[in-house]
């Protein structure tokens, strides 16, 4: 016999010395006037290696998009995005006729558009669009670029979806009319998945009664299902891990699930949805029917409750009414982000929370009460998604009561106030149809746009989504230019010294120049992904796991430079072994 095992590399890296977003004078510019150029004036200094491998250190644009700078959108519809059908910046799917909803959305590497949600044409079925980037459909995906497969009798629902790093679709919602938690994988050309379960469906059943709010398709291939189960007595949060293969996990809960019950008998709480930290703890919100509130548990990577944050719970009340909650997102600091809409001021409202990572409401956030609520129309306001701007601001995403119910948007600062900069007083709607039109889930495109996916109430009431645009971009700075020259709108970075054993790459980044705003000095472009050559910036021998690299960041402003706020999303991440 032979015992045989594998030592994976352990590498660090810690940007804790002035390279946090916000930090003035390196990465925060502060107000720079058009036509004039910026240095930051302090380095950014990172921290990486490998305590048993060579190591270097990647640089690239988070959204790899293609362009690092750029601002975010004020609002306004990006009508170059469109279905072709001369829809105004709008993509329509129609499945048959029928009924459509898009419950959720997800955005490929390539930039490829996925809605999930369902069809009815007499009883539901769940159903899966595939567009490509400029919104129209991808006819690689089934039929037209669409896909619907009934799961069992009665009605079939997706509530939530995600895409696997290998381009699958996974689809997760109830079955038989709400009595199963169901999911459903299909292959990167929409059928069936029959890898999957073998049947391509897969149940992860808790009780008579069991269905799905939310789904995550984990970096390692296992899935995360959460939602709620009926055990003929209450409700309780339902939480499911699966294998690859459709598995239930063995090293997850019990048997790969676990239920969460906040109370004892006769109190209602479902998951709706969850997050998974960088360390594999899952951050799970529910709704609590008896206390009207929104409850928040943390487990740890196993399936157990992590005590750690508030004793493994936390209920949230804003204000006194009947709280629902539609997402949840974290922060880089490890703050959580919680949305979802509140009837404390008579009828119902967006709003926004945050909490710290340890559990509790973030006294920074909402003037002390570390919540928001947000008033749209004159009536009930629904809040189906939110989503965190590089930035740190916030975007959410619903409808807007009226005499016809509209999408709304709206996007909250970092301290809870309403962005002025966004469409209306930081609220902006969206008619589509002249009728009912919801908008149900938040994503960003590679290059920095926001998604808005939903349902319109059109002749056939199709799924849909459109694009808002962007204000203005940078250019990345190109090397050996005259980048710096006045008229130029230009970003770049520059590697201005490295230290304790890191050494640079004559073919990437260099240490020559003094990082002044000249075009003889080494600046660079932010690389577009991981994968490009120019994203690697220094390097570490075997076993040295605190080099350091000090980088300056640049900007040369146009005279018509439009006016806004300007963000570069920069992910930094060490790698080992050396290339």
């Amino acid at each position: 016999m032979t015992v045989t095992l594998d030592v994976a590399s352990s590498t660090s890296i810690d940007g804790a010395t002035g390279c946090s977003s916000g930090s003035s004078g390196v990465t925060s510019f502060g107000s720079i006037p058009a036509g004039t150029k910026y240095v930051s004036s302090g380095t950014c200094t990172i921290e990486f290696g490998s305590t048993n491998d060579t190591s270097m250190l990647l640089a690239y644009q988070s959204d790899q998009g293609g362009v690092a700078g750029w601002s975010p959108t004020v609002g306004d519809l990006d009508t170059s995005f469109s279905s072709g059908d001369g829809s105004d910046g709008v993509a329509y799917v129609d499945f048959a006729g029928n009924a459509d909803v898009a419950d959720d959305i997800a955005v490929m590497d390539d930039g490829r558009i996925v809605l999930g949600g369902y069809t009815d044409g007499g009883s539901h079925n769940m159903a899966a669009a595939r567009l490509l980037a400029d919104g129209t459909p991808d006819n690689s995906f089934n039929t037209n670029g669409r896909s619907e497969i009934s799961f069992a009798a009665g009605d079939d629902d997706a509530w939530a979806a995600d895409v696997q790093s290998d381009d699958k679709v996974v689809l997760c919602g109830s079955t038989a009319g709400g009595a199963r938690m169901s999911l459903m994988r299909m292959t990167a050309g929409g059928l069936i998945d029959n890898s999957f379960g073998g049947t391509g469906k897969v149940q992860p059943t808790f009780n008579n009664t069991d269905w799905c709010g939310d789904v995550i398709a984990m970096d390692d291939g296992r899935i995360l299902a959460v939602g709620g189960t009926w055990d003929t007595v209450d409700n309780d949060i339902a939480v499911a891990r699966l294998l690859s293969d459709g598995q239930l996990d063995p090293d997850f809960g019990t048997g790969g699930r676990y239920v969460l019950d906040y109370e004892s008998a006769n109190e209602r709480e479902a998951a709706e949805a969850a997050a998974i930290q960088p360390d594999g703890k899952i951050v799970v919100v529910a709704h609590s029917e008896f206390y009207g509130d929104v409850l928040v548990a943390r487990l740890n990577e196993n399936g157990t409750v992590d005590n750690s944050f508030g004793g493994g719970w936390a209920r949230f009340d804003m204000g006194g009414g009947v709280d629902e909650v539609a997402a949840v997102r974290l922060q880089e600091d490890g703050k959580v982000v919680i949305f979802g809409f509140t009837d404390a001021a008579g009828n119902d409202d967006m709003y926004v929370a945050r909490l710290l990572a340890t559990g509790g409401f973030d006294p920074s956030f909402g003037g002390g009460n570390g919540y928001v609520a947000i008033p749209v129309g004159s009536g009930n306001d629904k809040a189906l998604d939110g989503i965190i701007q590089p930035d740190g601001s916030y975007l959410i995403a619903g409808t807007a009561y009226g005499a016809n119910d509209d999408v709304a948007v709206a996007r909250v600062l970092e301290d809870g106030t309403l962005d002025d900069s966004f469409g209306t007083a930081g609220i902006a709607t969206y008619d589509l149809s002249g009728a009912s039109d919801t908008g149900r889930a938040l994503a960003f495109t590679r290059d920095g746009r926001l998604l808005v996916a939903g349902t319109a109430a059109n002749a056939t009431s199709d799924m849909m989504v459109f694009q808002l645009d962007q204000l203005d971009q940078f250019d990345d700075y190109a090397d050996g230019s005259t980048d710096w020259d006045a008229g130029r709108s230009t970003f770049g970075a520059c590697l201005d010294g490295v230290g304790l054993g890191a050494t640079v790459d004559v073919d990437t980044w260099v240490t020559t120049g003094s990082c002044t705003s000249v075009d003889t000095d080494p600046w660079n472009a932010i690389a577009p992904d991981a994968t490009d050559p120019s994203a690697v910036i220094a390097k570490a021998p075997t076993s040295v796991d605190t080099a350091v690299a000090q980088i300056r960041f640049g900007v040369r402003t146009a005279a018509d430079q439009q006016t806004g706020r300007y963000m570069a999303p920069i992910t930094f991440e060490t790698v080992a072994p050396s290339l």
